[in-house]
Protein backbone atom coordinates (compact mmCIF):
# COMPACT_ATOMS: atom_id res chain seq x y z
CA UNK A 1 0.00 0.00 0.00
CA UNK A 2 3.12 2.54 0.94
CA UNK A 3 4.81 1.79 -3.00
CA UNK A 4 0.64 2.79 -4.12
CA UNK A 5 0.13 5.75 -1.60
CA UNK A 6 4.28 7.10 -2.73
CA UNK A 7 3.49 7.33 -6.14
CA UNK A 8 0.54 9.81 -5.91
CA UNK A 9 2.57 12.25 -3.13
CA UNK A 10 4.75 14.98 -4.34
CA UNK A 11 8.47 14.19 -4.49
CA UNK A 12 9.22 16.46 -1.33
CA UNK A 13 6.56 14.57 0.76
CA UNK A 14 7.53 12.17 4.27
CA UNK A 15 5.61 9.34 4.27
CA UNK A 16 5.91 7.12 7.92
CA UNK A 17 4.27 3.91 7.48
CA UNK A 18 3.86 1.08 10.09
CA UNK A 19 2.65 -2.24 8.25
CA UNK A 20 2.81 -6.14 8.94
CA UNK A 21 6.65 -7.40 9.07
CA UNK A 22 9.33 -9.14 10.86
CA UNK A 23 11.53 -7.49 13.88
CA UNK A 24 14.56 -8.40 15.20
CA UNK A 25 16.03 -7.53 18.14
CA UNK A 26 19.56 -7.81 18.63
CA UNK A 27 21.46 -8.10 22.26
CA UNK A 28 25.29 -8.06 21.59
CA UNK A 29 27.73 -9.29 24.27
CA UNK A 30 28.71 -6.23 25.76
CA UNK A 31 24.92 -5.66 26.45
CA UNK A 32 23.54 -4.79 30.39
CA UNK A 33 21.59 -8.71 30.61
CA UNK A 34 19.32 -7.18 32.96
CA UNK A 35 18.33 -3.98 30.91
CA UNK A 36 18.03 -6.36 27.85
CA UNK A 37 15.85 -8.68 29.44
CA UNK A 38 13.58 -5.85 30.56
CA UNK A 39 13.36 -4.79 27.60
CA UNK A 40 12.75 -7.79 25.47
CA UNK A 41 9.92 -8.78 28.06
CA UNK A 42 8.40 -5.40 27.23
CA UNK A 43 8.45 -5.40 23.55
CA UNK A 44 7.26 -8.95 23.58
CA UNK A 45 4.78 -8.57 25.95
CA UNK A 46 3.56 -5.05 24.47
CA UNK A 47 -0.49 -5.75 23.74
CA UNK A 48 -0.51 -9.17 25.16
CA UNK A 49 2.42 -9.79 22.14
CA UNK A 50 -0.41 -8.90 19.80
CA UNK A 51 1.76 -6.22 18.05
CA UNK A 52 3.18 -5.20 15.03
CA UNK A 53 6.39 -3.84 16.15
CA UNK A 54 7.12 -6.46 18.44
CA UNK A 55 10.60 -8.46 18.03
CA UNK A 56 9.34 -11.40 16.06
CA UNK A 57 13.19 -12.71 16.72
CA UNK A 58 15.25 -12.11 19.40
CA UNK A 59 19.32 -12.55 18.22
CA UNK A 60 21.72 -12.91 21.25
CA UNK A 61 25.15 -13.25 21.56
CA UNK A 62 26.19 -16.59 22.37
CA UNK A 63 28.30 -15.26 25.44
CA UNK A 64 25.31 -13.82 27.02
CA UNK A 65 23.21 -16.64 25.85
CA UNK A 66 22.38 -18.94 28.52
CA UNK A 67 22.11 -15.98 30.96
CA UNK A 68 19.91 -13.74 28.73
CA UNK A 69 17.80 -16.57 28.10
CA UNK A 70 17.20 -18.07 31.94
CA UNK A 71 16.04 -14.72 32.95
CA UNK A 72 14.22 -13.32 30.12
CA UNK A 73 12.14 -17.30 29.95
CA UNK A 74 11.63 -17.02 33.61
CA UNK A 75 10.42 -13.22 33.51
CA UNK A 76 8.09 -13.74 30.49
CA UNK A 77 6.71 -17.00 31.81
CA UNK A 78 5.59 -14.40 34.89
CA UNK A 79 3.56 -12.12 32.66
CA UNK A 80 0.14 -12.96 33.78
CA UNK A 81 -2.14 -14.59 31.34
CA UNK A 82 -6.00 -13.64 31.09
CA UNK A 83 -8.94 -11.66 30.37
CA UNK A 84 -8.46 -8.19 29.70
CA UNK A 85 -11.01 -7.38 32.04
CA UNK A 86 -8.33 -7.65 34.56
CA UNK A 87 -6.60 -5.07 35.12
CA UNK A 88 -3.45 -6.68 35.72
CA UNK A 89 -3.63 -8.79 32.47
CA UNK A 90 -0.74 -8.70 30.23
CA UNK A 91 -1.03 -11.38 27.72
CA UNK A 92 -4.99 -11.47 26.84
CA UNK A 93 -7.00 -13.86 24.48
CA UNK A 94 -6.17 -14.02 20.64
CA UNK A 95 -9.45 -13.20 18.62
CA UNK A 96 -8.82 -14.75 15.48
CA UNK A 97 -8.73 -18.40 15.22
CA UNK A 98 -6.41 -18.19 12.44
CA UNK A 99 -3.90 -17.30 14.74
CA UNK A 100 -4.08 -19.58 16.98
CA UNK A 101 -4.24 -22.37 14.42
CA UNK A 102 -0.46 -20.64 13.16
CA UNK A 103 0.61 -20.81 16.32
CA UNK A 104 -0.81 -24.30 16.81
CA UNK A 105 1.80 -25.23 13.28
CA UNK A 106 4.87 -23.34 14.86
CA UNK A 107 4.39 -25.12 18.26
CA UNK A 108 4.28 -28.30 16.38
CA UNK A 109 7.21 -27.54 13.94
CA UNK A 110 9.27 -26.31 16.92
CA UNK A 111 8.64 -28.83 19.93
CA UNK A 112 11.99 -29.67 19.89
CA UNK A 113 13.22 -25.94 20.84
CA UNK A 114 10.04 -24.74 23.16
CA UNK A 115 11.66 -24.54 26.80
CA UNK A 116 8.37 -22.92 28.21
CA UNK A 117 4.45 -22.31 27.37
CA UNK A 118 3.67 -23.88 24.13
CA UNK A 119 0.35 -24.54 25.33
CA UNK A 120 -2.98 -22.81 23.22
CA UNK A 121 -6.27 -22.73 25.36
CA UNK A 122 -8.62 -22.46 22.39
CA UNK A 123 -11.66 -22.65 24.72
CA UNK A 124 -10.48 -19.14 26.15
CA UNK A 125 -8.25 -17.85 23.38
CA UNK A 126 -4.63 -18.19 25.23
CA UNK A 127 -1.47 -18.76 23.95
CA UNK A 128 0.71 -19.24 27.33
CA UNK A 129 3.92 -17.14 26.96
CA UNK A 130 6.23 -19.43 24.83
CA UNK A 131 10.03 -19.63 24.40
CA UNK A 132 11.37 -21.37 21.52
CA UNK A 133 15.21 -21.30 21.10
CA UNK A 134 17.25 -22.40 18.46
CA UNK A 135 20.80 -21.55 16.75
CA UNK A 136 20.76 -18.61 13.86
CA UNK A 137 21.76 -20.99 11.36
CA UNK A 138 18.63 -22.86 11.82
CA UNK A 139 15.90 -21.26 9.48
CA UNK A 140 15.78 -17.72 11.71
CA UNK A 141 12.52 -16.54 12.08
CA UNK A 142 10.89 -14.00 9.40
CA UNK A 143 7.32 -14.44 10.12
CA UNK A 144 5.54 -12.11 11.92
CA UNK A 145 4.26 -13.48 15.61
CA UNK A 146 0.82 -11.84 16.44
CA UNK A 147 1.17 -13.21 19.99
CA UNK A 148 3.57 -13.77 23.21
CA UNK A 149 5.85 -15.95 21.40
CA UNK A 150 9.44 -15.27 21.81
CA UNK A 151 11.58 -16.83 18.67
CA UNK A 152 15.74 -16.24 20.09
CA UNK A 153 18.59 -17.32 18.29
CA UNK A 154 22.16 -17.36 19.38
CA UNK A 155 24.38 -16.33 17.74
CA UNK A 156 28.47 -16.84 18.16
CA UNK A 157 30.15 -13.76 15.98
CA UNK A 158 28.96 -10.79 14.45
CA UNK A 159 29.32 -12.36 11.37
CA UNK A 160 26.72 -14.53 11.68
CA UNK A 161 24.07 -12.38 12.18
CA UNK A 162 24.25 -12.35 8.07
CA UNK A 163 22.52 -15.83 7.96
CA UNK A 164 19.52 -13.25 9.26
CA UNK A 165 19.75 -10.20 7.78
CA UNK A 166 21.66 -11.38 4.53
CA UNK A 167 19.23 -14.44 4.04
CA UNK A 168 20.05 -16.03 0.58
CA UNK A 169 16.00 -16.67 -0.34
CA UNK A 170 15.67 -13.16 0.38
CA UNK A 171 12.73 -13.55 3.04
CA UNK A 172 14.49 -10.48 5.29
CA UNK A 173 14.37 -7.86 2.95
CA UNK A 174 10.97 -9.01 1.38
CA UNK A 175 9.09 -8.66 5.12
CA UNK A 176 11.49 -6.58 7.31
CA UNK A 177 9.60 -3.76 8.90
CA UNK A 178 12.67 -1.77 9.92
Amino acid sequence: NSDKLLQDMKSESLLVINGSGHNPLVVTDTADIDRAVEAAVLLKGFNGGQDCAGPDAILVHAHIAKEFIEKFQLRFSMLKTGSFAAHDTIIGPIPRITELQKFAGIFHNNRDDIISGGVIDFRRGIVEPTVIVRGIERYPNYNELYGPVAIIHPYKTDEDLSYYFQDFDGKYNANRMY
